[in-house]
């Protein structure tokens, strides 16, 4: 997906009333979403195994160069009391050093109650930081004031020579909302989800303007979201900014700064120490392995007062790409693609169930840590099944990583 692309996202969003976490969340959630759509799109292979990767859900992350080699160590699984553990799977430990825990860093903030902006109606600064609004960096807004005053902010998300006014002027969209007694008086913390989403954008120079106003009228309030009402739209949007104002407003850039990988297994499924999600920080622990051309991976998660994730992992095998090459079906139209993607799916596509003491557990999409994750609670030992459901267990390798909050 080009940055075009993504820009057009951000020009989609729709504007939403109130509070302004909300609204900057949601811009940044779906805009991620569609970066690690093109990061599944992009690492699938050719010919019949990309219809496998995109229609049956095997997403693949590629190993690259800044995989850290922390020599893990594979270890055979330790077999629980009363548990018959599948032979062959093996637990990788991660290895986790000084300073491979990395999370959001604050780059750079303006503010109406810093030194030369004080009282300021109308904030502007230019940020060099990784590509804005992906897993690298994105803006967290306030404002504490009145709910009948409004703010403003706007972004470039492709900024060109000389652009240095958060695009009001090119009609770049953005987002807008309420003040609010309630909100703070300085740039928030961000606890943004940290995935492990791959980037390697260069760093850029990105335009970005905050300003406070009247109430937005209904008809304006397209111009800044975006979207098929944006159309015909001034390019100042009809809005200027308050002559003064009693509000404590503003915005910070935060950066997160890819960091080394700490466990590898898979041949290439590699993971940063620290992910976030839904706030809560959490640790990778370890992976459990299930032997090649197993039908069953066990685990047990001994009982812990921490909150854990576990995520399964899976990847493509050349037994897969052979069932691929066995599919005598050519391909002349419409309906001689779709009966070959059907005969592969029903013959080749693996399909892998996740359990938690026997049951189907909630999965978890807000985040993204495995082809299915989901979250355990605090308090006793569990017993976690990944079986292979559909196909030949030969198709697939696969397993289970653990995640464990911070404490």
């Amino acid at each position: 997906m080009s940055i075009a692309n993504l820009r057009q996202l951000a020009e989609r969003a729709e504007g939403v009333e109130g509070r302004q976490a909300d609204r900057l969340d949601e811009l940044h959630g779906r805009i991620r979403t569609a970066r690690r759509q093109r990061a599944a799109m992009s690492a699938s292979t050719a010919g019949l195994v990309v219809i496998a990767l995109v229609a049956g859900g095997a997403f693949l992350t590629r190993s690259t160069d800044e995989t850290k080699d922390h020599n893990p160590v594979e270890t055979p699984t330790r077999t629980p009391t009363g548990i018959e553990l599948p032979t062959g799977q093996v637990t990788v430990e991660a290895e986790i050093g000084a300073g491979d825990i990395r999370g959001w860093n604050l780059v750079d903030s303006r503010t109406n109650a810093q030194a030369g902006f004080q009282g300021a109606t109308d904030l502007n600064l230019v940020v060099e930081t990784g590509e804005l609004y992906s897993p690298q960096s994105h803006v967290k807004a306030f404002c504490q004031g009145d709910p009948d005053t409004w703010w403003v902010l706007t972004f470039d998300l492709d900024p060109g020579p000389g652009s240095t006014d958060g695009g009001l002027a090119n009609g770049t969209r953005g987002m807008y909302g309420q003040c609010s007694p309630d909100d703070p008086a300085t740039v928030p913390a961000t606890t943004d989800n940290i995935s492990q989403d791959r980037f390697s954008a260069d760093p850029m120079a990105y335009p970005i303007r905050m300003f406070v106003t009247d109430a937005i009228p209904a008809a304006a309030r397209p111009c800044i979201s975006g979207g098929e009402d944006a159309e015909g739209c001034v390019v100042t949007h009809g809005l200027v900014p308050l002559e003064n104002t009693e509000a404590t407003f503003g915005f910070g850039v935060y950066e997160h700064k890819q960091a080394p990988r700490v466990l590898d297994v898979l041949d290439g499924a590699s993971f940063e120490a620290l992910a976030i999600a839904d706030g809560v920080e959490y640790l990778v622990d370890r992976a459990v392995v299930a032997a090649p051309g197993a039908d069953q991976l066990v685990v047990t998660l001994p009982a812990s007062d921490q909150l854990r994730i576990i995520a399964v992992q899976q990847r493509e095998t050349k037994p897969l790409e052979r069932c691929a090459e066995s599919i005598d079906i050519e391909v002349v139209d419409a309906k001689t693609s779709a009966a070959q993607m059907e005969e592969f799916q029903r013959r080749c596509v693996n399909e892998l169930e996740l359990r938690v003491d026997g049951v189907l557990p909630k999965r978890q999409h807000d985040w993204y840590l495995g082809e299915q994750q989901t979250l355990i609670p605090p308090g006793e030992e569990h017993v976690v099944t990944v079986d292979v459901i559909k196909n030949d267990p030969r198709n697939v390798r696969y397993a289970v990583i653990i995640w464990e909050a911070r404490s």
